[in-house]
Parts: structure tokens; C-alpha cells; sequence
């Protein structure tokens, strides 16, 4: 009888090679276990062939460190703020915010900003009025540029829109040349903080008292409340500039003339306490302390005329 068969231990290891094996004559059902790397060729040409590998998971433990480049990879490339980056770049990224148009100012129209948002801001031709967002949540980010390097000319005010800004209810008014600045929102008592500043010097300089009441008339960095009847002037932030200190106002009152008889009225007369504006010999140094709430005003009426103490002559 024909042998068809050899058993395992009448073939030594390495005595067969490819030479002695006609192509296809080995399947599957001839190969009993497994082979063992000593029993296969350093090299195996396996183009056109099917490999079948055991249904198991590949771990990190099977494969060597840095074996697999990011080209061998579906996704091998991140986006950061519309920018594609591969793994492995390095790259910084800066304040987290989108940088929008320059907004030039025309001194009428403001801008109010939303959170995650950077503006370059043009005060070449007016100052500017910057208004935070009525409502936040804490991480919130907004970024802020001096763009032509003029708020030392035409300034830029920050509406703190019912938000603390450094835990102080008070806007910001920045005032110098090349400012830039970054805030992030915490909290309701701290509000908004500047997270990173350059530049920028005092952030709350020169800020002036915030009220409203009577006819408002301006003059130069004064604002002017007059009141010809009852009213209200109603303070609703206190000033940070050093002319007048934090929560001092100027106060004037004019009276007119008492009653009389009809030989004549009693005379009018004035009371005046300056602390900002340069006070005349009979002020009243030290103006008023203020705090930001509202103060009632009433305007008293002049008083009545009566009659002389003689009559009339008879006709």
C-alpha cells in the first residue's frame, strides 16, 4: 500500500522546504495544531493569498510602540477653530474666542458682545461704547483689541449691562493706546474678571458717576441734573475717576423770594458746595457723599404775596 501520509516524527525540523512541496497540496485539514515560528521560513511569500486570523481583539499590549503612523490612521487630523492640525502638531491656542470684523466707531452706535466672541474695536474717529451681555454663565470668554491704538484720544467704555466687572458695580472705561484684554465671567459677585491684559493700565480709570433725573446738560466731563420740580436724582454707579473722588457731586440751590407786602418780597439767595469744579468765594467746600441709590429732590414754592399795612386812599 501506497504511503500517503508521513507522521509527525518522520519528518525533521527543517527538512522539508519549498522545493519538496508541489503548490496547493497543503490545506487546512493537514495541518494539526499550529506552526511554530522554527518550523516556517524567515521570509513567507503570501501575495495572493487568504489569511484568515482567530476572531480576537488587537490590544495595546500586542502591538510595539510608534509601529502605527497617523497616514494608517481614518482619522488622523483634529480641527481647532476651523483648522485642520494632524496629531502629534504643536500649536498654540491662545485665548478661546472668534475673532469678528473691526468695528470702527462712529460715536452714536454701540456694540453689545456675546460670549466666546473677540472684537477689534476702531476709535480713530470716536470713542465707544462696549455693552456686555444681559445675561452669562460662569467661563464664559469675550475678547477685546485697541485696533488702531487710539484709546487714549477717543476712549472705551465698558457697560457692565447689571454685571459686576472686577466684583464692583461699575463700567470700565479704558484709556490707553494699544489695549487688549480678555474677560471671562465667574460669578454674580465678582462678575466679569480680566482674565489676560496687556496694556491696559487701569482697567476702571477715570469712570465717572452714572445717574439719571431732572434736565441732564453736559460740559466738558461734567454732567450737569437741573431740577425746576420735584423729581429724583437717582444714582446707579459711582465714578472712579480722581477729580472728586469716588462719590462726590457738586450741588447748587437757588432760592427765590420770600413773600411780602406790597412795598416789596423778601430776597432770594444761593447755596453752592464744590469739591470737583473750581469753587467761587462764598461756595461751601466738600461737596455731597453720595451712594448709588436714589435721592428724592423737591422744589418749594416761592411765597405768597399780602397785603400793605396802610389802605388805599378814599377817591
Amino acid at each position: 500500500m501506497a504511503l500517503t501520509k508521513l507522521p509527525k516524527n518522520a519528518i525533521g525540523t527543517g527538512a522539508v522546504d519549498a522545493s519538496k512541496i508541489e503548490d496547493g497540496t497543503i490545506q487546512n485539514a493537514e495541518l494539526a495544531g499550529s506552526l511554530t515560528g522554527t518550523q516556517l521560513a524567515s521570509t513567507l511569500d503570501l501575495s495572493s493569498k487568504t489569511i484568515t486570523l482567530p476572531n480576537v481583539s488587537v490590544t495595546s499590549a500586542q502591538l510595539a510602540n510608534s509601529t502605527i503612523a497617523n497616514a494608517k490612521l481614518s482619522n488622523s487630523t483634529i480641527t481647532v477653530r476651523g483648522t485642520s492640525r494632524s496629531l502629534g502638531d504643536s500649536f498654540s491656542i491662545g485665548v478661546d474666542v472668534d475673532w469678528q470684523s473691526v468695528i470702527t466707531a462712529d460715536g452714536s452706535t454701540g456694540t453689545t458682545g456675546s460670549a466666546g466672541l473677540g472684537y477689534f474695536i476702531n476709535t480713530t474717529s470716536a470713542a465707544h461704547t462696549f455693552t456686555l451681555p444681559a445675561s452669562a454663565t460662569r467661563g464664559d470668554t469675550i475678547g477685546i483689541i485697541d485696533y488702531a491704538g487710539t484709546f487714549a484720544s477717543n476712549k472705551l467704555t465698558i457697560n457692565r449691562n447689571g454685571h459686576n466687572i472686577q466684583g464692583v458695580a461699575n463700567n470700565s472705561l479704558i484709556g490707553t493706546n494699544r489695549a487688549s484684554l480678555v474677560l471671562v465671567y465667574v460669578d454674580s459677585t465678582k462678575g466679569w474678571l480680566f482674565y489676560e491684559q496687556n496694556n491696559a493700565a487701569d482697567l476702571q480709570v477715570n469712570s465717572f458717576i452714572t445717574a439719571t433725573g431732572g434736565t441732564v446738560t453736559t460740559s466738558g466731563n461734567f454732567k450737569i441734573h437741573s431740577f425746576t420740580g420735584d423729581g429724583c436724582f437717582a444714582v446707579s454707579t459711582l465714578g472712579l475717576g480722581p477729580a472728586g473722588g469716588p462719590s462726590n457731586v457738586d450741588y447748587l440751590v437757588v432760592a427765590g423770594g420770600g413773600g411780602g407786602y406790597v412795598a416789596g418780597g423778601g430776597a432770594g439767595g444761593f447755596r453752592l458746595g464744590a469739591v470737583c469744579a473750581p469753587m467761587p468765594a462764598l461756595a461751601v467746600p466738600g461737596g455731597l457723599t453720595i451712594t448709588a441709590t436714589t435721592y428724592p429732590i423737591t422744589v418749594g414754592a416761592g411765597g405768597a404775596g399780602g397785603e400793605g399795612p396802610f389802605s388805599a386812599p378814599a377817591r
